[in-house]
Formats: C-alpha cells, structure tokens, sequence
C-alpha cells in the first residue's frame, strides 16, 4: 500500500463523504492525543552528521548515562562495536539526542526535527535514524509535504484530521523496523521542522484532537492527487488492502482538470513475464493476446486473462 501525495482540495471530498453517514464519524478523543510517533527518517546507514539549535545531550537508553553537547559542534556519527564514538567516549546504542531548549530540535544532516532523535542499530556497522516526535508536531511536518499552501484553510484542516487518523491507525506499519511509521510516500511524506508553515500549523491547532473514528477506531484514511473520476475500494487497488464498509466507489467531477486525469503506460512482453513469474506463472514471450475478462465497480480493470 501507498499513500500518494495530495495535489487538489477538493479530494478531501471524496475522503470525507464515505464517512458523513456512519455514527462519530467525526470524533474529538476524550483524552488530549499524546501520542509519541517514532518516524524512520533515515534507514540502514554507515554514518550520519548530528547537531542542534541549541545545547543538547545523548543518553543511553538501557543505562540513562548522559553526556552533554554543545550546539555549535557538527559531529560525524558513525557505529563502533555496538555503540557509535562521541569525542573519544563511547556509548552504548541505542542513544537518544535531546534538545535542552524543548522549542529547539536535533540536527540530522543539517536537517532540524522536533523533540528527540533514537538513534539503533539494525544490521551490523548501519545505523537507523528516527524521529520521536510528539503527535501534532508530526503532523505539522506533513502538511505542506502532502498538501501544499495554495488550498484553501478548511482543506488543510481536513488534511490534518485525516493524517491524524491515519497516523493512528497504521502506528505500526513499521514495528519490524523499529520504528511506526517511515518518512516517504509509502506512509506519509514527512520532512521535520523544515517542512512546517504558519498556515498550516494553524489548521492543525484547529483540529487539535480531531480524528475519524469507525466503530471504535481511527478510520484508515487514503488520500490521493486524482481518482480519475471514481475511487477504487482499497482491496481491489492492493494485494494486502482490507475491505471497509466507508471506503467505497465514490463519483468525483473534481479531477477532470488535472493532467493526471487519463495517463498511459506501456508493458512489454518481457515485463509481462515477469510479473507472472513473481507469482509462479511461466510464459514465454511474445504474449499472443490479453483478455480484460473483468471490472471493478469503478470501471477498472480487475481481471486480465
């Protein structure tokens, strides 16, 4: 499954109106959300450069031991033994960096990211990277990579409530990483503080606490840049997708302008081949004919014989 990157308001439509008919489909969480999301931003590296915008310190996580660091300082981080070496003491991973002002944020390759960074280590001589960031500021580094600041506040406001859910219903998409949820499109485009805007901070502080909720639980909200006229239910687009009584075929008549509205692409045999034989079906080329022997209820193809 993937999330594509969101390029026009009105989708939100489309998101939001699969759920309008369905009980506190709209919910405000009766607790404050605090939840902690541990974002993988970089995966499996030999090395990476750390800093700050202010004074900060590592710590082991198993022992608690500290060592204080100065912002100023651009150090080389790279893995020895099981730990990784800072000005000739070193310590044990995993190792947690945290910014002494709590509004400055942790350098990584010149990159600022809110709260703490974890840094492990996941194979032999590589590292892992990730950002342990509270909830809303997770989500104040989303929305201008998902969504942009063209549209207008109320779909920013509707992005942010549908990143919320959706951040909370796939907390563990990465668990076998060591980490919730990854920095790309295969989860959600995350770029830190960098990323963060006024406008877009604001429609998060609006719908502070907001979430769309199913029977209990976060809704799993999908979001796209064109549904070429009609969404596709989710276990028709992806082997793994989950049939969802709110995610269903929906019209849309606000995609027609987009340049992404009718696109082509052209396979050949050779790749015809080899999808086949991922799944364990030998043919040799050339391929004869193709039958779309069935369609979805979007008018997509879902059988080809």
């Amino acid at each position: 499954m993937r999330i594509s990157i969101l390029r026009a308001a009105l989708s939100f439509a489309l998101t939001l109106a699969s759920l309008v008919s369905l009980p506190r489909s709209i919910a405000s969480l009766a607790e404050p959300l605090e939840t902690t999301m541990r974002i993988g931003i970089l995966q499996r590296i030999p090395s990476f450069n750390l800093g700050a915008e202010s004074d900060y310190f590592a710590q082991e996580v198993e022992s608690g031991k500290k060592k204080s660091l100065s912002g100023r300082k651009i150090l080389l981080i790279e893995p020895k033994g099981n730990g990784i070496e800072i000005d000739n003491q070193v310590l044990n991973l995993p190792v947690r960096f945290i910014a002494a002002d709590k509004e400055s944020a942790i350098r990584i390759n010149g990159k600022p990211y809110r709260n703490a960074v974890l840094v492990r280590q996941k194979d032999k001589d590589l590292l892992t990277v990730i950002n342990e960031v509270e909830m809303d500021n997770y989500i104040k580094g989303i929305l201008t990579e998902e969504i942009g600041l063209e549209y207008p506040l109320a779909a920013m406001e509707a992005q942010a409530i549908v990143s919320r859910s959706y951040a909370l219903r796939n907390l563990n998409r990465h668990s076998g990483d060591g980490f919730s949820l990854c920095n790309e499109d295969h989860c959600q485009v995350y770029g830190g503080k960098d990323a963060e805007s006024p406008v877009t901070n604001s429609a998060i502080e609006h719908t502070n606490n907001l979430v769309l909720i199913y029977d209990k639980r976060a809704a799993n909200c999908f979001f796209f840049a064109n549904c070429g006229g009609k969404t596709e239910e989710p276990q028709n687009a992806w082997t793994d997708g989950r049939k969802e009584p709110y995610l269903c075929t929906v019209h849309c008549k606000y995609c027609k302008n987009s340049p992404h509205y009718q696109w082509e692409a052209i396979v050949t045999d050779e790749e015809i081949a080899q999808a086949l034989k991922k799944r364990s079906l030998e043919i040799t080329p050339p391929t004869k004919f193709l039958r779309l022997s069935k369609y979805s209820k979007s008018g997509r193809v879902h059988l080809v014989t």
